[in-house]
């Protein structure tokens, strides 16, 4: 069925009895349902939520978490938790009303305060401001009073929750800190104990940095003695060996000889003494006093130049067997002194691994104390940053029903139903009423429309 604006509003007019007894059936069924409900008065709290700084710390909270913060706190509003805490405070399990109703409800079975903070929030509605940190509490009730004590209960519920959710996981971390703090400690002072112990062992008066430096010095000096004594070993090494192969008057060449003082005034003396025997062995016999004088002068000094010859050339291998043992002595002393320094080395070394040890466990000490401290104080803390803005008062009107809203609705209901209804009634009883109706059902056209004319 092709249904037009006129042939609808023909309809309508047609069917107007069916339209408006619908209209009026709604209409009366809103207006008597209006006057039937009870009412119901909404109460509301409004409560400012702001989280700029955590306290203690100062930490300025970023603005991209406020969002996410104000979904939390709504959905912390309306927990069971906070329901219980309202019936807690209210003594709601006491009134015998409640509990009749429990029972008649539950047939006393399960807990009654939880079944009282379930139908309370059934009640309530938390409403978050647009572009704000205001919450709005509210909570309906037939009784004006006991809403708006019902919004505040749950206003301070909430803020006590609040308060119960910053300070309980810190007394929970509290304890594991205090216990962590004893370990900490206990490694303090063991660590301090070692460092103690070996000072002690060692002879070690404190941090003595000089002292390695000392026998560094000492060591260096030992080296330094070492390189000059090889250096003159290898000389007397060599003097040696040329004072060894040097017999008879080729000990006259060795260079401790030629630079002996004493030797080179006995050669002159001696130089002196052939010249005076010569010229006394051309002048005398060899039995003439003078000639055995000059000669046993000659031969007195010759023997006493054989003697400090082979003295100095004793001397110079006695030189070399002394710088062989000055040798050994340095190269022992530089050894024991190179350990003692590799000791000492190592000693410092093994101090620096407990000293940080010792600063590791002071520093991890420190800041474990700091925070236990702060931990402490936050687990004491009993402020918020949730206040309330507005506590809830009676309100003097009922916001349910609402009459003019429910008739409205009743109106609009009717009218739609009336012509549903009407276009029901057309279709179950359909009639000739317009010209295109005579041509839709029996299919002939229509050469004149009086009705029309």
């Amino acid at each position: 069925m092709n249904i037009h604006i006129p042939h609808l509003l023909l309809i309508l007019w047609v069917r107007k009895n069916v339209v408006l007894g619908v209209l009026g059936g709604c209409f009366a069924g809103a207006l008597l349902l209006s006057l039937l409900l009870p009412k119901q008065y909404a109460a509301t709290t409004s409560m400012v939520v702001e989280q700029k700084t955590q306290p203690l710390t100062g930490i300025v909270l970023s603005p991209q978490m406020t969002p996410g913060y104000l979904s939390t706190q709504i959905d912390i509003i309306g927990s069971h938790a906070v329901a219980l805490k309202v019936v807690e405070a209210l003594q709601l399990a006491d009134v015998p009303a409640i509990r009749r109703d429990f029972q008649d409800d539950t047939d006393g079975d399960g807990s009654l305060p939880d079944w009282i903070a379930e139908n309370l929030l059934r009640h309530l509605r938390v409403k978050p401001s647009r572009d704000s940190n205001v919450i709005g509490i509210e909570y309906r009730a037939t009784d004006p009073a006991f809403a708006a004590r019902l919004a505040n209960a749950f206003a301070d519920a909430y803020i006590q929750t609040s308060i119960e959710l910053r300070v309980d996981p810190a007394r929970r971390q509290a304890i594991w800190l205090e216990d962590q703090l004893k370990t900490l400690r206990e490694r303090l002072e063991k660590s301090q104990a070692a460092l103690a112990e070996f000072l002690r062992r060692n002879d070690i008066a404190g941090s003595d940095e000089r002292k390695l430096d000392m026998e560094n010095a000492k060591l260096e000096e030992l080296q330094q003695q070492l390189v000059a004594a090889e250096s003159d070993n290898y000389d007397a090494i060599t003097k040696t060996r040329q004072a060894r192969e040097a017999y008879g008057d080729r000990a006259q060449e060795l260079p401790d000889v030629l630079t002996n003082p004493l030797l080179q005034s006995l050669k002159a003396e001696l130089a002196k003494a052939e010249g005076k025997f010569a010229e006394i062995s051309k002048r005398y016999d060899v039995n003439h006093p003078s000639y055995v004088a000059a000669q046993a002068e000659f031969e007195a000094l010759r023997a006493q130049l054989r003697r400090e010859t082979q003295t100095t050339r004793n001397a110079v291998i006695r030189t070399s067997r002394l710088s062989e043992d000055k040798k050994k002595e340095l190269i022992a002393a530089f050894e024991r002194q190179k350990r003692h320094v590799i000791d000492l080395q190592n000693q410092r070394n093994q101090q620096a691994v407990l000293q940080r040890e010792v600063e590791s466990a002071r520093q991890t000490y420190d800041v474990a104390l700091q925070r236990t401290s702060q931990v402490r104080m936050e687990s004491q803390l009993n402020q918020t940053d949730i206040s309330v803005l507005n506590p809830a008062i009676p309100p003097r009107e009922a916001a349910s029903p609402r009459l003019l809203l429910n008739l409205f609705l009743g109106l609009l209901c009717g009218g739609l139903l009336g012509t549903g209804g009407a276009l029901l009634a057309e279709q179950l009883d359909r009639r000739l009423r317009t010209a295109s109706d005579l041509s839709d059902r029996l299919g002939v056209p229509v050469l004149a429309d009086f009705a029309a004319a």
